[in-house]
């Protein structure tokens, strides 16, 4: 009876040490799998934190490229509004210009009084003062070096060969030289009467014989090319009372027209 009570705890006791090993294995298999539970998330989140991470780095990469392909490209030129080139006027422009040219005076001598009136109104930087006049079938070009300087007038036929050249005093108003095609020369006073005439010698065109003349227009004296008196007696004449421009040349229009 005894052996049988001493076998039993000894067999309880053999018994005890494996289901003890079996309840403690039991107890850390729920006790880790309970942590791992609890743990995973922990664990799991850096894991999508640096996927989210490499994605948007990936992201920025490809903006990157796209960004540094874009820059390679030539940048297209901006587009600036250039100037536009003056046109020449329009044709319907044209009666503007013909109405302009008809208001002007049909008169030579008012032509010309317009035309002096304009000079002497420039200032002193816009000289020399010049324009040119066609309406007779002629070419009159005048001209004004300085303001109050004489005006100068050239008279040549359409062909460009010079006819006559005429000074004209704008200040006194009036004619100081007249000068022909064959280079007859007369001189005039302030008061527009004629006081010298030169004309090329018959001996040397190259040179002049000069004539003084009164105020009635009678010979005075005379300064030969050679030096003697014979070109003297050859003297051009002048009629009485014809001694100034507009009676020696009524026919010009600038100067004597009415």
């Amino acid at each position: 009876m005894f052996d049988m009570i001493r076998k039993k705890p000894s067999f309880f006791a053999f018994l005890f040490i494996p289901v003890m090993g079996f309840l403690f294995a039991g107890f850390f298999t729920i006790v880790g799998v309970i942590g791992w539970r609890l743990l995973k998330p922990a664990f799991s989140a850096p894991k999508q934190g640096a996927a989210t991470s490499v994605q948007t780095a990936s992201a920025e990469k490809k903006k990157k490229k796209v960004s540094g392909k874009k820059s390679h490209r030539p940048e297209q030129p901006k587009t600036v509004e250039q100037p536009q080139t003056p046109k020449p006027p329009k044709p319907a422009e044209q009666p503007k210009q013909a109405e302009t040219a008809s208001k002007l005076p049909t008169d030579p001598r008012e032509r010309f009084l317009l035309g002096l009136k304009q000079c002497q109104s420039r200032p002193q930087e816009k000289f020399p003062c010049a324009w040119q006049d066609t309406q007779a079938g002629v070419i009159k070009q005048f001209k004004m070096d300085q303001p109050g300087a004489p005006i100068v007038r050239r008279i040549f036929d359409m062909g460009g060969r010079l006819l006559n050249l005429t000074s004209f005093n704008t200040q006194q108003g009036y004619v100081l030289l007249y000068r022909d095609d064959k280079n007859v020369n007369w001189f005039f006073d302030r008061n527009g009467v004629l006081r010298q005439i030169a004309r090329p010698s018959r001996a040397d065109f190259s040179v002049q014989d000069y004539y003084f003349y009164t105020v009635a227009g009678q010979l005075n004296s005379c300064v030969c090319a050679d030096k003697t008196q014979a070109c003297c007696s050859a003297a051009p004449k002048l009629e009485q009372n014809r001694t100034r421009f507009c009676e020696l040349f009524p026919l010009d229009q600038e100067f004597c027209s009415k």
